[in-house]
């Protein structure tokens, strides 16, 4: 269940203009969710918004996505940014190497009931800062993933280089450890990790204010 602001239902699909309105959406899933990375490759993932490599074995769920089209670069407003780009649509993958279901997921608006509502939220609010807050079983999610990298492509991957925001209007800081600058060549280095999250409790989802260096306020 979502909660929202009511005019929010509308803003989210114009199709909701009253309590008890029905909208469904259709999706292509495969027969068998399984290795979906291993049999069609990165024909399902969506890598858009995300930093390279992001996708492996273990978190491709979290990608899939059965609008992707085949042949299209993120650049160009597609899916793919892992090369070669895949030439096969996501749908035309899954039935070429998996076999696919059509199916819908179906949403309806309710009449706002506070009690209702009351009984599904989850978490806790803070007043007067941005909702966004860490999640520590993605810290502790540890494993090593193996790549194949092309002769003189290794330097580029010995820790993270730069950082990565969310898709926001405006840069939201601190949501990557940078370990580039830690030399392990002549010996291990222990320490802790750590980082903290959105340290201005900033969030930009309209459009940016900036002052007149450009610098959001």
């Amino acid at each position: 269940m979502l909660l929202g602001p009511v005019t929010d239902v509308v803003n989210a699909d114009a199709r909701f203009t009253a309590p008890g309105t029905v909208v469904e959406e259709s999706f292509v899933l495969p027969v068998d969710p399984e290795h979906v990375l291993e049999r069609t490759g990165f024909a399902c993932m969506n890598e858009a918004d995300f930093p390279p490599n992001s996708v492996d074995t273990e978190n491709a769920r979290s990608f899939f996505d059965d609008t992707c089209e085949g042949g299209v670069h993120v650049l160009d407003d597609g899916c793919h940014l892992t090369r070669p780009v895949p030439q096969d649509s996501c749908e035309t993958a899954l039935v070429g190497h998996i076999g696919a279901v059509r199916t819908a997921v179906r949403f309806e608006r309710l009449a706002w009931d506070a009690a209702l509502a009351d009984s599904v939220r989850v978490g806790s609010e803070i007043p007067g800062v941005a909702e966004l807050r860490a999640m520590p079983e993605g810290v502790a999610d540890h494993r090593i993933v193996y790549r194949l990298l092309p002769r003189g492509r290794l330097r580029d991957h010995r820790g993270v280089r730069g950082c990565f925001g969310l898709a926001s209007a405006a840069p939201v800081h601190g949501h990557c450890v940078d370990v580039t600058p830690i030399d392990t060549a002549l010996a291990a280095h222990t320490s802790t990790l750590s980082f903290h999250v959105n340290p201005d409790a900033f969030l930009c989802e309209g459009t940016a204010v900036t002052d007149a260096s450009g610098a959001a306020t």
